[in-house]
This record gives structure tokens, C-alpha cells and sequence, in this order.
């Protein structure tokens, strides 16, 4: 037999353009994949921290009441404000109250909205609803009717409430006669009265309208009461009354094809409210507040409310999907239950609804649909959607129909959401935003007093390697971002920057607060970031679980076995304290065997201390003391190694080396009596 000589094999962690693939197994994976990660983006091919979270110092202007009510009452909703004038703000529901932050630099300015007109909704319901459609913010309970918030005022829809109106008589004298029975008055004005309206004329009795012509001018049926031969003079005021044709009370909502879309309490039944611009608005508002009423109430061949059909659930969410080519940029509005997507195919004009003969709502998706308003997002022309198996995109769902394709697109990150499916009415609490050229959804709900909190953010980038010759797919960034217990991810236009929002509730404290979540900072391109830890000084600690390293051996029937004698790992953008940990794992064993830790630092005392790099931090040979008990093998001899790397403070890791020693082949195992029978 020759002599056995020991070889010395190498191999590499380079780029990690790929980003995170933990559905399936890690020797599986291509080298610029990691198996794991936690707090971390490849936005730039290699690994950096998530960007860091900043506090928001809430101004309470010295209202300890209000300081109190913000910060430990029920979360309910929130959501971005754009004012036609003026700062953009963010307005949460809590307890049933309005409330708004407008944002600053590091600090949001917190008022009651709801103080301005008086205007609440139920302080006990869990979940409640808003959205913008043009001027005001539209606010439901799903119970009450909706309130509206203007910038300034707040007001409840006036749906099924009696709302009274007045005119006078304009030019003309009218005598009351035995005979005819009918009358005739011109007046001022006869907007808001219609066939059948009940008229109080002064102290001339009561009328029923009959017809109305113009210039206004209305017919009316006197009553029995009048004083016959009573002339009623010029000037007299008129008044009815007829209920109020504003939103009625509802749950979700959306705006579109200048209308307010509106699911209502049933879940099953949705409306959309008059076209912006059209006769039920008011001259104050140039008739924009068309989109709060609801009197063109017809639709397909005679009346009514939309309705999805029976058997699929109740509406979870309701959006539009993004198109090109058209005036809006808007296409049908999509409907979700939780196991299907409809399409509704309305025309904008509403007179047409009448006259359409083929189905105004459709199916558009089968098998999946979104669980939440706030987690179901246009995304990149795309709609992506938080459902019962994961994350869905809408684009790809409709294109794998046909095949047995049509899967979540979040296989990815599959361990971190899958909890989260054993209890769906949760996930109609999740959220999600698109910022910084990211989709950010949370996960890991827990329900606790004051509402439900999340304890991580799935990150899929949308920004990975790109040039004029291509463009890399959307990658995970890491299997969870952590480090806030979010109540709701809010995203808008802040004095023209783009800022992104996060109420969290502090489990220490007890009490709910507001972060800043930071854009990430290109460090690959040289750029140092203003901010290197959270909030507080928190330092974010990265992990990373990488490929399977099988030093160039890819067939198994190839591998030598040995053991692994030594490693480097390369950092750079290194500021402040950083410890790093180190370990290994051998073919298939279940555990992470520790390699090494220490800690470097690099000093930021100084305005203009740079970020500093190590290129070559070595490992040294792993302990031979680490053994399995059970096969009496010292841990670092295999034939394949997987690494994982723990880093806690700022730096880029840019890969590492690591060598593998081979040894003399171990002779077959023997065959064992079996300690236990079956």
C-alpha cells in the first residue's frame, strides 16, 4: 500500500450577490448564497448591517394626559398624511382617538386630531382602518360610521342621518288655494332636494315636493293643515331634511380611478363612492368631497353593492394594481380573500356600469390571496401580498397558474414566516412598505394587550448588482431583520425625502414609541455612514450562516476526509468596537462547534477618523479537544465544513479562506449489536 501523504486543500467565501436561501440545505447552496443571516444586506455583493433604527423624541408640548394616551393605549391603526398645504404627517388611531405626528429631523410634533371636532370611534376594537382619498383621511372601526380628517378638522359621515337643508322663495308670492290642490314656488336655490322631500314652509305648514324644474322651481302637494287663502310671501325660508349620502360605516378601503373604494361590514359586500369632481361635492372643495358621498349608487343592470362571491372568505385588502399607458397609471382594483384575488373591471365613467353586460368582477388569482390591508403593497409594477403559505406576487401567481408553479415566491425565508401560518387571524395585523428600493414586511406576530406587535422585518431587496447589461433578481437581504417589536410599518414624502416609520412597542417600558428606519449606506462605494449603532448606542449584532464548503470536492465520491486546520476571514468599514465569534459545523452534525472570538476596535473619536479594514484576521486550528462522544471524533475532522460568523458592531465582511488538512480514510464503521430492541 503507498504511503499516505497529507494534502493541504483550500477554499473560498467570496461575494454574497445572491443573498439568503434558507429553504433549502446549505450544501446545496452556490458559494455566493448564505444559508442564514440575521440584521444583515448584500446590497453591494458583500455583507454589511441592516441599516440602523432611530428613536423619534416625541414632543408632547408638556400634555401629560396626551403623553399618557399615546403611549400606552390600544394601537389601532396608522397611516401616512399628504395635506393639500402645509407639513405631511403620520396619524395613528389609539384607544378610539386621532392622532397626529408631524414628523421633524429626530423628533415628531404629537397632537390630538380628534380634540379639533370631537369626532372618536371605538376605543375597544382591535383593528380599524384608514387611507387617503384626495384631502381627507377616511377612518373606520367597522362598526361606526367613518370619520373624516381634513388637515384641520375632523368630521363623522353623515350616512343615515337626517340632514337638514334651507332655501327661500325667490321672485313670486304664492296664496294658498282650496283648489287646485298643487302649487308652485320658484326658489333660490334647489340643490339637496329631490321628489318626495317633506317641505316646512315657515309657519305655513307642511308640502310634498312633486317635481322640480329650472330655473328651480318646485311643485308641491299641500297637506291639511294649511290656512287656506294665506299668502305666502317673498323671502320665506324652506327647510327639509333627507338622511345623509356620505360612506357608511365599513372596513377596509383603498383610492382609485378618483373614487373611494370601501369594503363594508359584512366583509363579503364593497362600494365605491361618487367620481371626484361630480355634483355631490360641495363649491368649498371645488367638488373634490364627491369621493366621501355615495349617491350615483348603481352599477351592472339596477343597484346595489359589489359582492364577492360566497365561499372564499371575507375582504382582507383591496388595492390597485400599477399599469402603464394609462391616464392614471392604474389598473382594475384588485380584491383579496384569503384564498383568492377578484378583479374589477370598472369602467371609470359610472353611467356605463349600467349598460355592461359581461361579469364587472372576475377572478385573477387562484389559490392564494392577501391576509391584510397593510401588508398587501404595489411593488415594482407588481402587487406582493402577505398570505396563508407566505409571501405571493401577484404578476407571477397569474403567470404559473396553469403550472404547478404557483407557489409563494418566499421559500427563501421560509422558516422565519411558517410560525407565523398557525394562526392567520394574526397576519390580518402584519404590514409591510417599500423603501429605500426594498419590500420590508414583518413577522413573528405576538398579540398582547395593546395590540399586536412583530418581532422581526423580512427583507427583499430589489437592488441587487445591476448594470446596462443586466439585472440580477430580487434577493433576500437576510432571513430577518431584528432589534424592534413594530406595531406598524408607515413610508412617505417628508419635506421631498422619502423617510420610513415604525410604531414598536418596548416590552422593558411598557410603553409604545416611534423609529426612524435609516436608508443603508453604500459602504462598498467608499461612503462612511453617519450613524454606525441604533438608537441608544446598540450596536447590531450580524449573523451569518454560509454555504457548505467542500474544498473544490463537489462529487462526494471524490471528498478526502480531514480536518480543518486553519481560516481567515477580511472585513473592511470597521468603526468602534467590534467582536466577532466564529464556528464550525462538520458534515451533517447538528450543532455549531465554537472556533475562536475577539474583539477589535477602531477609533471614531475624531471628525476625521476613517473606517479601517483588516484584511487577514486569522482563525488558527480548531481545538482537537471538541469531540463526539458518541463516535469518539474530534469534531473538526469531516469531510465537508459549514461556517457561521457572528459580528457585533459596524464593519463589511468581504469573505475568507479556510484550509482543510486531509487524513488516511477511516475504515468502514463495524457492524453493532443493538443496544435496545424494537
Amino acid at each position: 500500500m503507498d504511503k499516505f501523504v497529507p494534502r493541504t486543500l483550500k477554499d473560498s467565501l467570496l461575494t454574497f450577490e445572491a443573498g439568503v436561501n434558507a429553504g433549502i440545505a446549505p450544501e446545496l447552496l452556490k458559494r455566493n448564497q448564505l444559508a442564514n443571516a440575521i440584521n444583515t444586506t448584500v446590497r453591494g455583493d458583500f455583507i454589511g448591517p441592516r441599516p440602523y433604527f432611530r428613536q423619534m423624541y416625541l414632543d408632547f408640548n408638556g400634555d401629560v394626559a396626551l403623553q399618557a394616551l399615546v403611549t400606552t393605549s390600544l394601537f389601532q391603526a396608522a397611516a401616512y398624511y399628504q395635506p393639500d398645504n402645509g407639513p405631511e404627517s403620520i396619524l395613528a388611531a389609539l384607544a378610539g382617538n386621532l392622532i397626529q405626528f408631524t414628523i421633524g429631523t429626530d423628533r415628531a410634533r404629537v397632537i390630538s386630531a380628534s380634540v379639533t371636532g370631537g369626532q372618536y370611534q371605538i376605543a375597544t376594537s382591535p383593528q380599524q382602518w384608514m387611507w387617503q382619498s384626495e384631502k381627507w383621511m377616511v377612518w373606520n372601526d367597522g362598526k361606526s360610521n367613518p370619520v373624516f380628517f381634513d388637515g384641520a378638522l375632523t368630521a363623522r359621515s353623515n350616512y343615515n342621518v337626517a340632514v337638514p337643508f334651507t332655501t327661500t322663495t325667490a321672485t313670486n308670492a304664492v296664496t294658498i288655494l282650496a283648489s287646485p290642490n298643487q302649487m308652485t314656488v320658484n326658489v333660490a336655490s334647489a340643490l339637496n332636494l329631490v321628489v318626495g322631500d317633506i317641505l316646512t314652509l315657515g309657519g305655513f305648514g307642511l308640502f310634498t315636493v312633486v317635481d322640480i324644474s329650472a330655473p328651480p322651481a318646485i311643485k308641491m302637494i299641500k297637506g291639511d293643515s294649511q290656512k287656506i287663502g294665506v299668502t305666502i310671501p317673498v323671502g320665506t325660508t324652506i327647510s327639509w331634511s333627507h338622511p345623509g349620502t356620505q360612506l357608511p360605516p365599513g372596513r377596509m378601503g383603498t383610492y382609485g380611478m378618483g373614487r373611494t373604494w370601501m369594503a363594508l361590514t359584512d366583509g363579503r359586500q364593497f362600494i365605491a363612492s361618487d367620481g371626484d369632481g361630480g355634483s355631490s361635492g360641495t363649491v368649498g372643495n371645488n367638488y373634490r368631497d364627491a369621493v366621501l358621498n355615495i349617491t350615483e349608487n348603481t352599477y351592472l343592470a339596477g343597484g346595489g353593492n359589489f359582492a364577492i362571491p360566497g365561499g372564499y372568505g371575507s375582504i382582507k385588502a383591496m388595492c390597485f394594481a400599477a399599469t402603464l399607458d394609462a391616464s392614471l397609471g392604474q389598473g382594475p382594483l384588485q380584491v383579496f380573500t384569503p384564498s383568492n384575488v377578484f378583479s374589477c373591471q370598472s369602467p371609470p365613467d359610472r353611467l356605463i356600469w349600467q349598460n355592461i353586460t359581461n361579469p364587472i368582477l372576475t377572478e385573477s388569482l387562484k389559490g392564494g390571496g392577501g391576509l391584510a390591508q397593510d401588508s398587501t403593497i404595489p411593488f415594482n409594477g407588481d402587487t406582493i401580498m402577505r398570505d396563508k403559505t407566505g409571501i405571493r406576487s401577484l404578476i407571477l401567481g397569474r403567470r404559473d397558474f396553469a403550472s404547478w408553479g404557483n407557489s409563494p415566491i418566499s421559500n427563501e425565508v421560509d422558516p422565519i414566516l411558517s410560525p407565523d401560518n398557525q394562526n392567520l387571524n394574526i397576519l390580518a395585523y402584519g404590514s409591510a412598505i417599500i423603501f429605500d428600493n426594498r419590500m420590508l414586511m414583518t413577522t413573528g406576530g405576538v398579540p398582547f394587550a395593546k395590540g399586536v406587535y412583530w418581532k422581526g422585518i423580512v427583507p427583499l431587496n430589489a437592488d441587487s448588482v445591476s448594470t446596462l447589461r443586466g439585472k440580477q433578481p430580487s434577493v433576500y437581504d437576510a432571513v430577518v431583520w431584528e432589534g424592534l417589536n413594530i406595531l406598524k410599518l408607515v413610508v412617505g414624502q417628508f419635506s421631498g425625502v422619502e423617510r420610513a416609520f415604525a410604531f414598536t412597542w418596548n416590552t422593558d417600558k411598557s410603553v409604545m414609541e416611534l423609529f426612524e428606519i435609516l436608508p443603508s449606506v453604500r459602504t462598498e462605494l467608499g461612503a462612511t455612514p453617519a450613524v454606525i449603532t441604533d438608537s441608544g448606542g446598540r450596536r447590531i449584532t450580524m449573523r451569518m450562516e454560509f454555504a457548505v464548503l467542500d474544498f473544490g470536492q463537489k462529487d462526494p465520491k471524490d471528498r478526502e476526509y480531514g480536518f480543518l486546520a486553519n481560516g481567515e476571514i477580511y472585513v473592511d468599514q470597521l468603526q468602534g468596537k467590534v467582536d466577532f465569534r466564529v464556528w464550525y459545523q462538520p458534515d451533517n452534525w447538528p450543532c455549531w462547534v465554537p472556533w475562536n472570538q475577539w474583539t477589535e476596535c477602531a477609533s471614531t473619536d475624531s471628525p476625521i477618523s476613517k473606517p479601517q479594514f483588516r484584511p487577514r484576521m486569522g482563525l488558527g486550528e480548531p481545538s482537537i479537544l471538541a469531540c463526539d462522544n458518541v463516535t469518539n471524533r474530534p469534531l473538526r475532522e469531516g469531510y465537508t465544513f459549514q461556517i457561521a460568523i457572528e459580528i457585533t458592531g459596524h464593519c463589511t465582511f468581504k469573505g475568507g479562506a479556510f484550509w482543510k488538512t486531509t487524513m488516511p480514510q477511516p475504515p468502514p464503521a463495524p457492524v453493532c449489536q443493538p443496544l435496545c430492541q424494537p
